[in-house]
């Protein structure tokens, strides 16, 4: 979910992520940006930038929250990312993503 929400943003495609914490409760997030570095010509994106209607709004930024993938113990990532906000930090696993795209009329 982390590949694709950076491929779809990196297209000018927002995402709506979901995520969870513990078992009983689903977050949802609108991803509108990627954190990274440029080596050459090559962009490497490694953190999501988001938008969190639960969180505290946005100062002097256009996201209040970021979502970086982390490996838990094995070779390859696995959906599990570390949720950063103004005032927490916590591990989440992400459940599921979902582009949002314009369609041309008929």
């Amino acid at each position: 979910m982390h590949r694709f929400s950076k491929r779809e943003v990196t297209r000018g495609r927002p995402v709506v992520l979901t995520f969870r914490q513990s078992c009983a409760v689903l977050y949802a997030v609108l991803v509108v940006g990627i954190e990274g570095r440029k080596i050459g010509r090559t962009f490497d994106g490694h953190t999501l930038l988001v938008v969190d209607s639960a969180e505290a709004e946005p100062v002097l930024a256009a996201y209040n929250a970021r979502l970086t993938p982390i490996a838990t113990g094995r070779s390859r990532l696995d959906g599990h990312a570390q949720y950063v906000t103004g005032f927490d930090q916590r591990k989440v696993v992400l459940t599921g993503a979902m582009s949002i795209r314009t369609m041309k009329p008929p």
